[in-house]
């Protein structure tokens, strides 16, 4: 066991395995390199995120309850707004890895492409990795 000797400085950035399915249901091990953060430096960046989903939220009920107090029974794709769509999904998802890692262990670049390639590839790791970092840096340590 690591004795503490100081509290000066920042935490270290430490590994974080993320487990993911592919498609034929067999887990998928993911390694991070996660920023090291205090609560103290955390803390914000989880609460403006989760400020940002809840907007982002009441963004997409709005265009809803827009299209469907247009009285059309049709479905209309605009297929302008369906790529908008999908490339600001991706953007929040290369954002969210990138506000909780700065790494990984593929031998891959880790690059907003790469990681929208990643996310495309497995859908709901960003959200599997907040999660977890989130778990991590408040304290939900194993053996807690």
């Amino acid at each position: 066991m690591a004795k503490l000797t100081t509290l000066a400085g920042a935490p270290a950035d430490f590994p974080l395995e993320v487990q993911v399915q592919d498609l034929s249901g067999a887990p998928v091990d993911v390694g991070f390199i996660c920023i090291g953060r205090t609560l103290s430096d955390w803390h914000p960046i989880a609460v403006h995120r989760a400020a940002d989903d809840a907007n982002h939220a009441l963004d997409a009920a709005a265009t809803v309850k827009a299209r469907s107090d247009t009285g059309q029974e049709r479905l209309v794709i605009n297929e302008a707004e369906v790529q908008e769509g999908l490339d600001k999904g991706f953007g929040r998802m290369i954002q969210i890895i990138r506000e909780a890692s700065n790494g990984w262990d593929l031998a891959d670049e880790f690059s907003d492409a790469n990681i929208a390639v990643l996310c495309s590839k497995f859908p709901g790791i960003h959200q599997s990795l907040w999660a977890k970092y989130d778990r991590r840096i408040r304290g939900d340590r194993l053996g807690n």
